[in-house]
């Protein structure tokens, strides 16, 4: 059995994928002239017992928050990036920094590690291809000078500089990833009926006989 990972983003990924993880990196996969901006990405998108809700950070970042509607109910919350090489679509994703105290010094251990996935279609589904970081780690292993990489007790991760990883993501794409998942647009809330309260607010208590 594969060892639990500590990622946030894999676990979710694991949980969507049945256990495929996705490869890490220090680096990211974008520069600042790759990003690329995509409202139809705003809103939820729903796959077996995950929601992913995406929402605007700033005019080139999304806020990314996935909830297993499962029992755990677990939430992990991502800052994400569109970005596109060559005319394909990649999402880089990043865990969000967590709130530290005034002058924690964990705060200056904190690295998020980069994962990415190719994004294959926006609207009226989100098609996603994640990697498989065994596939990777096994391709590694047969050439290791193919890509800078470490590997710890936390798995494969990727050290290769932004340039190193788009022409080798370039280059191998169809070896890194697998055949994409498909997240269906959450149905919008139906709108209230005539005459009911906003919702959240009580109806109003029946008035006795006068």
């Amino acid at each position: 059995m594969r060892r639990r990972p500590k990622s946030l983003l894999a676990l979710a990924v694991a949980a969507l994928l049945g256990g495929c993880l996705p490869p890490r990196s220090v680096h990211p996969l974008y520069t600042e002239k790759d990003l690329v901006a995509e409202p139809a990405l705003l809103g939820d998108w729903v796959a077996e017992d995950t929601v992913w809700t995406f929402s605007r950070k700033d005019e080139k970042a999304y806020d990314l928050v996935i909830v297993e509607t499962g029992a755990e109910r677990a939430k992990s919350s991502f800052v994400g990036r569109l970005l596109k090489l060559k005319g394909r679509m990649y999402l880089d994703v990043v865990p969000k920094e967590p709130v530290f105290a005034k002058g924690d010094l964990a705060k200056e251990f904190f690295l998020p590690l980069h994962t990415f996935v190719r994004v294959d279609r926006i609207g009226p589904d989100l098609q996603l291809a994640i990697g498989d970081d065994e596939k990777l780690k096994k391709h590694l292993e047969a050439h290791p000078k193919a890509l800078k990489h470490e590997l710890s007790s936390e798995g494969l991760v990727l050290t290769a500089s932004t340039a190193e990883l788009q022409d080798f993501v370039l280059k191998n794409d169809a070896m890194i990833y697998e055949k994409p998942v498909v997240l269906a647009r959450a149905a919008a809330p139906a709108p209230p009926a005539a005459g009911a309260p906003p919702a959240g607010v009580p109806p109003p208590a029946p008035q006795g006989p006068r």
